[in-house]
């Protein structure tokens, strides 16, 4: 966690620098939620998004996850996007006299997203997000291929000064998340989040996230956030970092 912290400020101080001599636009993260915005960063544009995070609570005792994500978003066109993304996750594992850990690097996962529609009254801003991710396994020494493929439309609305909604939806799944903001005083906004996953199955797995988000400049934003899950005593906590980079300023 040291290694991450150290990471995360020296990482702010060289874009901080680098921001001296760039003219900054507002940024839009993706992150913390897990509501993706309709919104596209500028075109020739790079937007870094990274956080890290952890698991507490009584179930973790036997089993904890700590996680660091990273994504990289890329304006190629005016409203059309390139993004990359991983994550390296580490799980330990306490139970009985067996205690042990295993740490994984996940393969890129590889997006595009269009903006669709400008928000005009009440027709909402609309976007839409395509993922593609390639995972080799291997069980009993014989090595496996998966390919996974995602659309998620994204949508939102202003709805006063202070108060913005955003909502997902996954067709393949039938999942769906809704976000509300709300914006506070110094740069400072909260967000409450419902993600409803894979409703359309038997079973459905419910994820609460609430958080803060502060924006100390205007292509940076921090965050922090915490998640809890439905069934399990469980919670995630994890802060993040976001910054723009736009050369074309």
């Amino acid at each position: 966690m040291k290694l991450s912290t150290s990471f995360l400020f020296f990482f702010s101080i060289s874009i901080f620098s680098f921001s001296q001599e760039n003219s900054w636009d507002l940024i839009l993260p993706d992150r913390p939620t897990d509501s993706y915005g309709p919104g596209t960063v500028p075109k020739k544009a790079l937007q870094i998004e990274s956080g890290f995070g952890g698991t507490s609570g009584s179930e973790s005792e036997a089993w904890s996850t700590t996680s660091t994500d990273l994504l990289l978003r890329y304006g190629l066109f005016e409203r059309i996007e390139l993004r990359v993304s991983s994550n390296f996750a580490s799980f330990n594992t306490k139970i009985s006299v067996f205690t042990g850990a295993k740490s994984k690097l996940q393969y890129p996962t590889y997006g595009i997203k269009f903006n669709l529609v400008h928000e005009k009254g009440i027709i909402p801003e609309i976007g839409i997000l395509t993922t593609h991710h390639i995972d080799f396994q291997t069980v009993n020494d014989e090595k496996n291929i998966y390919y996974n493929f995602d659309a998620v439309l994204a949508f939102s609305n202003t709805l006063s000064k202070h108060i913005s909604l955003g909502y997902n939806f996954i067709p393949q799944t039938g999942s769906f998340t809704v976000v509300l903001g709300y914006g506070l005083e110094f740069n400072l906004d909260f967000f409450t989040e419902l993600h409803v996953i894979s409703a359309k199955y038997k079973h459905q797995y419910y994820k609460f996230n609430s958080g803060l988000t502060f924006q100390p400049l205007p292509a940076m934003i921090l965050d922090l956030s915490l998640q809890t899950f439905s069934g399990s005593r469980d919670k995630f906590l994890s802060v993040g970092l976001s910054i723009l980079l736009n050369s074309n300023k």
